[in-house]
C-alpha cells in the first residue's frame, strides 16, 4: 500500500534524525491509517470512491504543505 510505504519511510526518518515533533507527526500518520482501515472494512463503493476521490487529496495537500515540509527540512539539515 502507498501511502503506508510512504508513512513508514517518513517516520524511520524521523526517528533516525531525531525529530521533535515526530510524535505529533506520527499521530496524523496513525489517524489516517485508521482511517483508511475504517473505509476498507466498510466496503461502500460511495464511501470508498469518496475517500480516494475527495477525502485522502485534501488531507494529504495539507499534510505535505504543514508537517511534510517541516519533516523535509529537519531530515535534510540532519548533520547525521
Amino acid at each position: 500500500d502507498h501511502f503506508e510505504a510512504h508513512f513508514t519511510l517518513e517516520e524511520e526518518n524521523m526517528e533516525r534524525t531525531q525529530f521533535a515533533d515526530l510524535e505529533e507527526h506520527q499521530a496524523e500518520h496513525d489517524a489516517m491509517r485508521e482511517r483508511y482501515a475504517e473505509i476498507a472494512d466498510e466496503a461502500n463503493l460511495a464511501e470508498v470512491t469518496a475517500f480516494f476521490e475527495e477525502e485522502l487529496p485534501a488531507w494529504f495537500v495539507d499534510h505535505v504543505a504543514t508537517l511534510d515540509v517541516v519533516t523535509a527540512e529537519h531530515v535534510a539539515n540532519w548533520p547525521g
